[in-house]
């Protein structure tokens, strides 16, 4: 789903984030403890998907589970076991960080943040050359 373009570039971008953090050598617990040190890696990445999910038009979901072969109703049950173990505030926190994302595209855009960084990144990448082949 993470290329279908029907899919909004704020719920790409949390799996990018959560990807982020999974890789990172900064956790909330120390990957050197056993087991507990990959909790937090886990439990990031599947409340991540959790809340891309949420985020999608339904018809959208189930398109994608039918070509798994995979019904809504069996998502739901994993989605339903997933909530009941993620405490209420962290689940909150991470519904609202596809909106926070919106907000800064918004932003950088209405002030040419965006622009500037092209330009910017131009000066060091040099003149494209293109071949006619």
């Amino acid at each position: 789903m993470a290329t279908d373009p029907r899919v909004p570039p704020s719920r790409k971008a949390l799996l990018g984030i959560a990807g982020a953090y999974i890789v990172s050598p900064i956790d909330l617990i120390p990957d050197a403890i056993p087991l507990i040190g990959a909790m937090d890696d886990v439990a990031v990445m599947v409340i991540a998907i959790d809340v891309f999910l949420d985020g999608l038009p339904k018809d959208l979901i189930n398109e994608k589970l039918a070509d798994l072969g995979m019904s809504p109703a069996e998502l739901e049950s994993d989605l339903a076991r997933v909530r009941r173990v993620v405490p209420k505030p962290i689940r909150q926190a991470m519904m609202r960080i596809p909106d926070a994302i919106d907000g800064v595209v918004e932003f950088v855009s209405e002030t040419g943040l965006d622009q500037r960084l092209r330009e910017w990144l131009a000066r060091f990448r040099g003149p494209t050359q293109e071949y006619n082949a």
